[in-house]
């Protein structure tokens, strides 16, 4: 059968003009059609408060948001993926600031700690705010993050490209300090980040300028108080950085434990998750009072409850901590060992005293983590808490228990590499005194002290049958 088409070389224009009409018939008949205009889809788009927000401005906004000031439109400068940074860079700078956005952005507490602490809930990280508004902040961020990544990859990243990044916050810096922004919120976390890059690198006495540098800008600021009203944030970051100064140099840090206390006090009033109920005391704990004091025993006694929300947390028998609440019990934790007494200072008034007072600083460097997530090496601790665990002769069971939890949580933290034989030797001393034969039983003579078993179970369980061997 073959097809027959119209052919229209033969019709009219009557007959032509009727076809037409049958052709346009259709769901859009006598409808009026509202096409956008091609002139204004070339124009900048400009993002206001009620429009679909990018990631990077949810993040402004939060930066606003504490700073009390209120969302405008404003233009973004489209990035790939619509990251957005405040100063021009070329395509490799681009890719690796994109990098280092998604990096800080990731969460800084150990991997273990996954399942105790919840990150989703607290607002966006101020460096990663303050990455996408400040210049300043922007090279530092780009410094010290080169730094953590290179311990990280296989394929190192260029570190003359940190130096160059630093140099430009050095330069930002010392034309903030002569003018009008010398202690803004953002000249003030790019000093923290200058301080926290030369940590990094090992160089405590040249970062020591920054942190000192940082007390004088908060006391222009108003005092530390003020600062914790209106940026509770950026306090903790300043604590934090001052924290691990002292801890490394051996010092007492710029900032008290009063101080900390009434920045905490200014950030949630008189709440504390982390305050411990009345406990009623056994033998053993009361034995180890009397050799120990009190100032260090009620802090062992805060460190234990934390740890034991920790371990709740953990097995899922209690909602997740907040992140920056147990960050700020981390941190003050730090400052009541310190204000006790500074690592390598005057000695306690006894050896179990010092020893857990070291153990209680090894305990607490076991969550200080960098931005690589690693537990930071510090040679002061590391070097105190081998003389006393070699020298100190327990005498007593609870004398025994306290060194046996001193060696295993120095594992997890201050003791690690190759050269652990002698610990290994008394950690098989004391066990066969106290006549533990499982890891149960071990576990359960060292319950009076802090342990979080998601964290120091496994370096711990390691050595300890290292020493069945």
């Amino acid at each position: 059968m073959a097809f027959q088409f119209i052919d229209n070389s033969s019709i009219d224009g009557a007959t032509r003009k009727r076809i037409r009409s049958h052709a346009a018939l259709g769901k859009n008949a006598g409808k009026t059609l509202n096409r956008p205009s091609r002139k204004n889809a070339q124009r900048p788009r400009v993002m206001t408060a009620t429009a679909l927000v990018r990631v990077p401005k949810a993040v402004r906004d939060t930066y606003k948001s504490e700073r009390n000031e209120p969302p405008v439109p404003e233009l973004e400068r489209q990035i790939d993926d619509g990251i957005c940074f405040p100063v021009e860079l070329a395509a490799e700078s681009r890719q690796l600031a994109r990098q280092v956005f998604h990096f800080l952005s990731g969460p800084r507490f150990a991997p273990e700690l996954n399942n105790a602490v919840d990150c989703t809930g607290t607002t966006v990280s101020i460096w990663v705010q303050l990455m996408l508004v400040d210049e300043a902040y922007f090279h530092c961020a780009l410094a010290l993050s080169i730094s953590a990544l290179n311990k990280l990859l296989l394929v190192k990243k260029d570190s003359t490209s940190a130096m160059q990044h630093l140099s430009q916050t050095f330069h930002i810096i010392s034309q903030r300090l002569s003018g009008n922004r010398a202690v803004s919120n953002e000249t003030i976390a790019a000093v923290v980040g200058m301080a926290q890059y030369e940590r990094h690198h090992g160089e405590h006495s040249r970062g020591l300028v920054h942190v000192r540098g940082l007390w004088r800008m908060v006391q222009l600021r108003g005092g530390i108080a003020q600062l914790a009203y209106e940026k509770p944030s950026l306090t903790q970051k300043i604590f934090r950085v001052d924290l691990e100064y002292a801890l490394q140099l051996g010092t007492r840090p710029l900032f008290t434990s009063k101080d900390v206390e009434v920045g905490r006090e200014r950030m949630y009033g008189p709440r504390d998750s982390f305050k411990r109920p009345k406990e009623a005391m056994n033998k053993d704990e009361t034995s180890l009072l009397s050799r120990v004091g009190n100032p260090l025993w009620e802090l062992l006694l805060e460190m234990r409850h934390a740890a034991f929300m920790v371990n709740e947390s953990s097995a899922n028998l209690r909602p997740k901590l907040n992140s920056f609440e147990f960050h700020d019990a981390l941190i003050k934790f730090g400052y009541k060992i310190l204000a006790i007494n500074p690592l390598g200072g005057n000695e306690l008034g006894s050896l179990e005293a010092s020893l857990l007072h070291l153990g209680l600083a090894a305990f607490l460097m076991s969550f200080l983590r960098g931005l690589d997530r690693l537990v930071a090496e510090t040679p002061l601790l590391s070097k105190l808490a081998s003389i006393a665990g070699q020298t100190y002769e327990a005498q007593g069971s609870e004398c025994q228990r306290l060194l046996l939890w001193f060696l295993l949580i120095g594992r997890s933290s201050i003791f690690r590499g190759n050269g652990n034989h002698w610990q290994v030797s008394q950690i098989r001393l004391i066990i066969q005194s106290l006549g533990l034969q499982t890891w149960d039983e071990v576990k359960d003579a060292v319950a009076i002290f802090p342990w979080v078993d998601c964290l120091h179970n496994e370096p711990s369980r390691y050595i300890w049958e290292m020493s069945q061997i």
